[in-house]
């Protein structure tokens, strides 16, 4: 904080309300019904002070004349403002009496009493400022309880005294004066609502430890990927290098690189087909001129003795078996130059 910061602050706090310290302080309090004397179990402080008791110290606190008064409450009514401005001149908003322990304090003072209490919030309408905790130096008759700390930032605009949860704290370590100085704000020595809401507010940051462990485990996950993607790569490796080395491989694994097709073997390949394809076509052919040769036999014989003549039926199946063996020469010459000469290795035949 810089030191015109320190002045503004020092400065509005002075105007804003009187703090008495140092001088013998008065309060006029309730007490509270026999009713409710199980209060007593854990509202009391270390002076055994009532709730309304501690109040009415810190109330006078802000008291020009160290006198302050709480008036008795009951029935439906609970403590505010307009109630207490009667009976106090300085019981308008300041810095005593717009806090979270003295609206803590007053409630439990109403309580005991058979009374009701506000929220928070609307006990703290009527502040220019509030504050959720004790900023201002505690009075040497005093102390505060450790159930007076409580947190209501958290508990949003229906915030309000929690019984239960005071109960559940007693009273613990106490706010009291600080001995060395009279002139300083005194926080909880330990968890109040100050504590509570520092340690929110650090339990939001991330941790050291935290980062650590997020850097190690990023790490180890990057180590692992590539662990696996090197011993991927060096099995695939591995297994094209067996294809290369053991032929036997190459039935059941695919060759990176296909075999090379040479001209040799290409031409074979299409003199196989065309001799397969003429040997079939002579073969029909050669089949036709069968049944021809049969069908001019059996007109022959048909035609009566000693006549030779088949009329022109014969003549024209004689020109179509004289036209299918002149077709069944070409086939046969031209198969002869498809059919391919014998290998020779080293001059003799393979």
């Amino acid at each position: 904080m810089s030191l015109l910061s320190f002045v503004f602050v020092l400065a509005s706090s002075s105007l804003w309300s009187p703090v008495r310290v140092g001088a013998s302080l008065n309060p006029t309090v309730p007490k509270c019904n026999e009713t409710y004397d199980d209060l007593a179990d854990w509202s009391l402080n270390t002076l055994e002070q009532s709730p309304c008791q501690v109040a009415g110290f810190l109330g006078a606190s802000c008291s020009s004349d160290g006198g302050y008064t709480i008036p008795p409450i009951n029935g439906g009514l609970a403590y505010d403002v307009d109630v207490l401005l009667p009976e106090n001149d300085l019981m308008a908003p300041n810095n005593c009496t717009c806090t979270s322990v003295f609206y803590t304090l007053i409630s439990v003072c109403a309580i005991c009493q058979g009374a009701s209490y506000l929220l928070w919030s609307d006990w703290a309408a009527n502040c220019t400022h509030s504050f959720l905790n004790y900023p201002l130096p505690v009075p040497p008759e005093t102390a505060i309880p450790h159930w007076a700390f409580q947190d209501y930032s958290s508990q949003g605009t229906n915030a309000m005294f929690n019984m239960t949860l005071a109960q559940a704290q007693g009273d613990g370590p106490e706010s009291s004066a600080s001995p060395s100085s009279t002139t300083t704000s005194v926080t909880p020595t330990t968890s109040g609502a100050s504590s509570k809401s520092e340690s929110s507010s650090s339990g939001s940051k991330i941790k050291p430890g935290a980062i650590s462990g997020i850097v190690a485990g990023s790490l180890a996950l990057l180590l692992m990927v590539g662990i696996g993607f090197r011993w991927l790569r060096r099995r695939r490796l591995a297994e094209q290098y067996q294809v290369v080395l053991n032929p036997e491989w190459s039935l059941y694994a695919a060759s990176p690189f296909p075999l090379p097709v040479t001209d040799a073997a290409a031409k074979h390949q299409v003199a196989s087909t065309k001799q397969a394809e003429l040997q079939q076509e002579r073969e029909e052919l050669a089949q036709s001129i069968y049944d021809l040769q049969t069908s001019r036999l059996a007109m022959q014989m048909e035609q009566p003795s000693g006549n030779g003549s088949t009329g022109v039926a014969g003549e024209l199946l004689q020109a179509r078996m004289l036209e299918m063996e002149a077709r069944m020469e070409r086939l046969t010459s031209e198969l002869s130059r498809h059919i391919e000469p014998p290998a020779y290795e080293n001059g003799m035949t393979v």
